[in-house]
């Protein structure tokens, strides 16, 4: 009974010992090949790594971080082998880290590095005389309206803004909003769930200046990890901009998000307008200066909505207008949108604005003359544009 015990233990000891042999070679190359992942100089790469990367590139001074973070690997952080260290790395790292199988990703130097964007279009790209249109659509994604509307978009050849309730991403609806991006659209800010910042209309409401930010930052976050680029506007939900207790007052500025009304609003959400109904909405409103429109895709049905686009759509084409998103409507048109003055002034659009918000005073600038303002690393930048050092 012993010599068998014996027999089996140096048995045992064998053919441990060959899978050490074994493994060692595999576990080596491993090491070695997530080694420009380890920003930290930890054993195993996390999210923590990532965010010291992208602190570490919003730093004022690299030298002065590196000295308050003895942990900083300088090496591994230029995670791609570019020879430097930029915000490729950390959109590497969160692809890694994404990963299903982390080992797909390449960490490391490779023998291409091609730099992803967006390329945004410019006044020249057009005719002279082409009069803009930022066609906007609130409360989705959802599987239905959101994706005919997306069609028929792709399909007349127009460009638009969603401003967005990320409670409703889901593992259906978020490619969906990949594709926006994908298909040219911008993704913005409509608050987490479309809770009121005012007055409470029966679906709850923000009550603190903390409770309206966190909402906000949380719903910029979400939809730049889903997306890659961070929205560059807020629309209030039900158009409640703070309510008496001015909650939102300088979220704007230090959030550095634009602050954006409705617009030319079509009234969609009305059961008794049909789809030539929004569409004469638009067309018996054409403005020569262009603006900004409000439609739905989502909060109910939304057919008529999606059957009104191709109404009105090609005639404003041939008028002369063209799609763009809100953020290269105010791009191409060289305006800024103003600081938000509070629940008593609704954010001025700059165009196609209604009477019924006549009670706006002088437009003052926002970041009139930073340039960062209309750069695209802005808009794929991994740092939080609230942790940027903009100047105001």
């Amino acid at each position: 009974m012993n010599f068998k015990k014996i027999t089996f233990f140096l048995l045992s000891l064998v053919m441990t010992a060959g899978m050490v042999l074994i493994l060692e070679p595999i576990i080596t190359t491993a090491r070695n090949a997530t080694n420009h992942g380890h920003v930290r100089d930890e054993s195993y790469i996390n999210a923590a790594d990532s965010t010291m990367l992208r602190r570490y590139l919003a730093a004022p001074d690299k030298d002065v971080f590196i000295t308050n973070n003895p942990d900083f690997n300088r090496n591994n952080a230029d995670v791609d082998g570019s020879g430097e260290i930029s915000f490729a790395d950390v959109e590497l790292l969160r692809e890694y880290l994404a990963a299903t199988d982390p080992a797909t990703v390449t960490l490391g130097p490779s023998e291409q590095h091609s730099a992803t964007g967006r390329r945004y279009p410019q006044l020249a790209d057009f005719p002279a005389g082409t009069r803009f249109i930022a066609l906007t659509f609130d409360d989705g994604p959802n599987t239905s309206y959101t994706v005919q509307i997306l069609n028929e978009l792709s399909r007349l050849d127009a460009s638009a803004t969603f401003y967005v309730n990320p409670e409703k991403f889901n593992a259906n609806t978020v490619p969906i909003v990949q594709r926006m991006i994908e298909d040219g659209h911008d993704v913005d800010n409509h608050g987490w769930d479309h809770t009121s910042f005012g007055a409470n209309l029966g679906t709850g409401n923000h009550v603190t200046r903390e409770s309206a930010r966190e909402d906000l930052i949380r719903t910029s976050q979400t939809i730049f990890d889903v997306t890659g680029y961070w929205p560059w506007s807020f629309r209030a939900p039900f158009f409640e901009w703070g309510g008496a207790s001015n909650i939102l007052l300088g979220l704007d500025l230090e959030l550095n998000l634009a602050f954006v009304d409705s617009g030319l609003d079509t009234n969609d959400w009305m059961p008794s307008r049909t789809p030539q109904d929004l569409a004469n909405t638009i067309l018996n409103h054409s403005n020569p200066n262009g603006g900004i429109v409000l439609m739905h895709d989502c909060g109910g049905s939304r057919q008529r909505t999606v059957d009104s686009l191709a109404l009105f759509i090609p005639q404003m084409q041939a008028m002369g207008y063209e799609f763009v998103t809100v953020r290269e409507l105010f791009m191409l048109k060289n305006i800024t949108p103003e600081v938000f003055a509070g629940s008593n002034m609704w954010p001025r659009v700059n165009q196609w604005a209604p009477a019924r918000r006549a009670q706006w005073d002088t437009q003052r600038s926002f970041w009139p003359n930073n340039s960062d303002w209309w750069t695209n690393d802005w808009w794929s930048n991994s740092t939080p544009p609230w942790e940027r050092n903009i100047n105001h």
